[in-house]
Order: C-alpha cells, then structure tokens, then sequence
C-alpha cells in the first residue's frame, strides 16, 4: 500500500517539473543566442527569431506540464483497473517532452514576419524592444509583444 502511494506521489514529479521549468524561464529571459533558455534548431537561426522562442517557449511548456499532470491523474485512476496502463504512463512524460520541444522548434521556423528580410531597421528595433522587455523582467510584455508581431 505505502509503494503504491510512493509511486502515485512520484508520477506527478515530471508534471511539476515542467510547470517549475517553464515559471522558470519565464522569469529569467535569456538574451544570448545559444546560451541558456529556449534553445531550439530554428531558434539559433538569428536574435528575432531567439527572441520569439523565449517569449512562446514558456507557457508551452506550462501547458505540457498541464496536460502530463491531467495524463498522470488518468492514468493513476485507470491503473488499478489495467495493469499496463502505469507503466506505460511512467514514460509518457518523454513523449511530453519532445513533442513540447518540438512544438516550440515548429513554431519558432514558422515565425517569418515579412520585414525580417526586408527592414534591418525595423529588425533591429524589433530586437531591441525585445530584449529590453526581457532585461526589465516583463515576461507577460514580451509574450504580447512576439505573438502580436505579423
């Protein structure tokens, strides 16, 4: 019974994990390209396109966390009922994770705005509201910002 409720406590740790990882980032915008932070194929490409990875990245995740939380709830109730429910679900949280890091990788290559290119200028500016959001902590600000940008 006391392994039981151990393994029930243990299956949320991946869940809270996820949620901490992406309240972390959140808090603590990387501005340097390779560095820490969101550090995705496509976000490497050049500073807007890495600006925009750190400002969609962490409420991805926290929506991942979200929803292996949720799995882990389901399958904790269904597991007494199947047997190869539990370890099945021990392992889904490295589903959840690289379909989270993939999501993000796609996102961050569709981001094209069709000034990119175009208006280095614009670029430029676009950048430097971007990482003086991220230096004065204004996570919510810089969200707002990146998903507006068309």
């Amino acid at each position: 019974m006391v392994a039981e409720i151990n393994e029930i406590i243990c299956s949320f740790i991946p869940g809270v994990v996820f949620i901490i990882v992406g309240v972390c980032l959140e808090r603590h915008i990387y501005t340097k390209i390779g560095a820490n932070g969101i550090n995705v194929p496509s976000a490497k490409r050049n500073m807007v396109k890495w600006m925009y990875a750190q400002a969609i990245g962490p409420k991805l995740i926290i929506k991942c966390g979200i929803m292996v939380l949720i799995f882990t709830v389901l399958v904790d109730i269904g597991a007494p009922f199947f047997s190869s429910i539990r370890d099945m679900g021990s392992h889904i949280w490295w589903i959840a994770m690289g379909g989270c890091i993939c999501v993000i990788d796609n996102k961050v290559a569709a981001f094209s705005p069709e000034w990119l290119s175009k208006d280095k200028e614009k670029e430029k500016n676009w950048v430097d509201t971007a990482v003086e959001f991220a230096r004065k902590r204004q996570y919510k600000e810089l969200y707002e910002f990146a998903t507006s940008t068309k």
